[in-house]
């Protein structure tokens, strides 16, 4: 908030499972007496989207989901959640989960392959060829039955947080890398489609650097999508972090330096721009470009700022100031 101004902060928490409820409306008891400090809900937030709307009006509202995989997100509820000119979204996409749900819904039966091949080549054993056919064909029988139980479930599950069952047909004969990919990009584009204008992705790592899921970050507000990238830096400079997550975590946010330079010249071409406004007075310069037009996270300004100084773009004045020949003069 800016110095001066004063304001209240509201929190709504929605809660599925009866005891975590419970729990949450305990630890929140004492601010309960006040509807402006606090409410809680029990179930869905599908089903106290429309109350919750109306509450918030025009404040500025962040929604932090936090499902249990994919289920529980419903991409009916995005527009609503983003109706307003400063509202944000805070989604944890578990896009390991949500390939795992298509993969039931896809699953196929690779057994009967195995079959056939068994059968076209008997031995001398065939006792034992009927054996392994026989437990083959079981267990054919029991996934199929976990399908017809759990497949429902699972397409519904993805439908609901991409908003229709397209995918289920377009990503039937894709591998599952590429399924994985293509929900992450369904899920943001929804959230494009209900009024998001900027959006990050920050895969979130373990202290070994195992992937766990993702933070995927919606705005409307280019302020909302620099702040992001902002306190993503500062969260990754914590000295209680590994070095290892902090360093998977970097390079998974990494973009491809000859990018980044081809944006800047094709951006700047034979320009003299200051590399940063220390005032923070909203001037257009490299640094600001690079953060808000395009994907790059600021400990990659630092690197592309000692390249460009290499390079002898960037001279030092009084100031950082860069200098861009013209695009006909590079090769």
């Amino acid at each position: 908030m800016r110095p001066g101004k004063s304001g209240k902060i509201s929190v709504i928490a929605v809660e599925l499972k009866r005891a975590l409820f419970k729990s949450l409306r305990e630890t929140l008891q004492p601010y309960l007496g006040d509807p402006q400090a606090a409410r809680v809900y029990e179930g869905e937030m599908a089903a106290h989207i429309d109350e919750i709307g109306k509450i918030v009006g025009a404040a500025p509202t962040l929604y932090f989901l936090d499902p249990f995989g994919v289920k529980g997100l419903k991409a009916a509820t995005y527009p609503t959640m983003l109706a307003g000119g400063h509202n944000e979204i805070f989604a944890l996409f578990s896009d390991i989960g949500a390939v795992r749900l298509r993969g039931v819904v896809h699953g196929q039966d690779r057994n009967e392959a195995k079959i056939h091949s068994l059968l076209q080549n008997r031995s001398l054993f065939p006792d034992m060829i009927e054996e392994e056919v026989a437990g083959l064909r079981e267990e054919s029988a029991r996934k199929a039955e976990a399908r017809a139980t759990f497949a429902p479930a699972a397409k519904q599950a993805i439908s609901d947080a991409l908003g229709d069952d397209s995918w289920e047909i377009d990503l039937a004969d894709v591998p599952a890398e590429e399924a994985r990919e293509q929900i992450v990009l369904r899920f943001a584009g929804k959230m494009v489609a209900a009024g998001a204008l900027y959006w990050n992705i920050i895969p979130i790592r373990d202290a070994g650097g195992a992937y766990k899921y993702l933070l995927m970050h919606f705005t409307k507000s280019v302020s909302g999508y620099t702040t992001m990238k902002e306190s993503v830096e500062a969260a990754l400079n914590r000295n209680d972090l590994s070095e290892t997550m902090r360093d998977s975590i970097r390079e998974d946010l990494r973009l491809s330096v000859p990018y980044i330079l081809g944006r800047l010249r094709g951006e700047f071409s034979g320009r003299t721009v200051r590399w940063s406004d220390s005032k923070d007075n909203g001037a257009r310069t490299v640094r600001s470009f690079l953060l808000e037009e395009t994907d790059t996270f600021p400990f990659q300004c630092k690197e592309i700022q000692r390249i460009l100084r290499a390079d002898g773009i960037l001279i030092r004045q009084k100031f950082d100031v860069c200098e861009f020949p013209p695009s006909s003069d590079r090769s």
